[in-house]
């Protein structure tokens, strides 16, 4: 089984950004038979665990200054947003007597006879589901095979996953949810010929010439007029 190595941390708050420089993780364990409390574990040694466990498998745990090694499950991880790097861990120590809910990841395995003769492609909308169990008998996975859907339509519901014995769905999982299933292939969308833009330019060219003409002719219309009014202004002057 995996190991986590813990030691003790009295760093807390934002100095803790100091141990990350030199190679540590800020973390703290806790549990139903445990008090919080600030641990620190090295970096490279952790990474290692959790590519591996995740956060559905038990690791022993071995703590500074504790003879006898516990079972903890990593509960939480934060990273940082720009360097995607480990900046916190939680680390739940658990009650072998007691049953524990976690989500246990699903492999989907195999490819179904749909994608193989090309009727149609696999969904897989749910990637783990939760369930109840003692730390014993918690899988680290649930591996659904897929073979056998050969139609459109054709799934694999909740319901359908093997459970090992003493293990439960968790309260409130839907069993009739389909967690795998076959769709049709997507249909090309053709995109509808847009007009010419030169063409819708010229009219518009067009129309504001035409309004441009008329202007100046209703212009040249009232010039006219004003002259007109004049000359006979001044005719009747003469009279």
């Amino acid at each position: 089984m995996l190991t986590i190595k813990a030691k003790k941390r009295n760093i807390l708050g934002r100095k803790v950004k100091n141990l990350r420089k030199e190679g540590s993780i800020p973390a703290t364990v806790y549990g139903p038979k445990k008090e919080s409390e600030p641990v620190t574990v090295d970096y490279k040694e952790f990474e290692k665990v959790f590519n591996e466990a995740g956060h559905s498998q038990m690791v022993n745990f071995e703590y500074e200054g504790e003879k006898e090694e516990g079972k903890v499950l990593i509960k939480e991880v934060q990273l940082d947003s720009l360097t995607n790097r480990f900046q916190h861990v939680s680390l739940y120590q658990v009650d072998m007597d007691r049953k524990i809910n976690i989500e246990v990841p699903i492999r989907y395995d195999g490819v179904p006879q749909a994608v193989k003769i090309n009727i149609g492609f696999l969904v897989t909308p749910v990637t783990e589901v939760a369930v109840r169990s003692l730390p014993m008998t918690l899988p680290s996975e649930f591996v659904v095979k897929v073979e056998h859907l050969a139609e459109v339509g054709d799934s694999v519901l909740v319901r359908d996953i093997s459970l090992p014995e003493g293990v439960e769905f968790d309260f409130g999982v839907p069993l009739n949810n389909a967690i795998a299933y076959i769709a049709p292939p997507q249909k090309e969308i053709v995109e509808e010929e847009k007009p010419a833009e030169g063409v819708e330019g010229e009219d518009d060219a067009a129309s504001e010439g035409e309004e441009g003409a008329e202007g100046k002719e209703g212009e040249s219309k009232e010039g006219e007029t004003g002259e007109e009014k004049k000359d006979e202004k001044g005719q009747e002057k003469k009279d």
